[in-house]
């Protein structure tokens, strides 16, 4: 894996590194996952203001969970308060780095809590079924947003794995 890292790094084609890592022995699979998991820099400029909109979107969102949650915060020690705070940007905070260095793994965290968001809206349903169906929305129009600018950036992903083609071959296999 070093040698194609170091291999793309040197600004040498995808397949070029591909067919340079086979030949010294490489593991077709593991090669084409990693290859995968680097964004393609046409659809990756092609899709920036996309993905600095989701950017924008989910910072803002971040902020407005966090606010909302102040009057609970002011009910706990200051520990407590601290401790919240940082988790609650913490996480935030490492999936908006994630996605600004167009890391997959972050596209697919986001999609994990947009999912996660869905799930945990319906529990407040009795008591305000309103607020819970704006929420599913907001959720459901930010996940659907995720799902496609992922498969726009990574088009040799599927969304968990790497994609093959008809006869089973890894789509970075040659």
């Amino acid at each position: 894996m070093k040698e194609l890292r170091k291999d793309i790094k040197n600004g040498i084609s995808k397949d070029e590194a591909l067919k340079k890592y086979l030949n010294r022995g490489g593991d077709a699979k593991k090669g084409s996952r990693y290859l995968s998991y680097i964004p393609e820099e046409q659809f990756a400029d092609k899709y920036l203001i996309a993905n600095n909109m989701l950017l924008s979107v989910y910072g803002v969102l971040s902020v407005i969970g966090l606010v909302a949650l102040l009057p609970q915060l002011l009910s706990l020690p200051s520990v407590g308060i601290i401790i919240v705070l940082l988790i609650g940007l913490l996480i935030p905070g490492v999936i908006l780095y994630w996605i600004y260095k167009k890391n997959a793994v972050g596209y697919f965290i986001l999609a994990f809590f947009c999912l996660k968001g869905i799930l945990d809206s319906f529990r407040g349903y009795q008591e305000d079924p309103g607020s819970v169906w704006v929420g599913v929305t907001i959720n459901l129009v930010l996940l659907i947003f995720v799902v496609i600018l992922k498969k726009k950036i990574f088009p040799y992903q599927n969304y968990f794995n790497t994609k093959k083609n008809e006869k089973g071959y890894y789509l970075f296999s040659l």
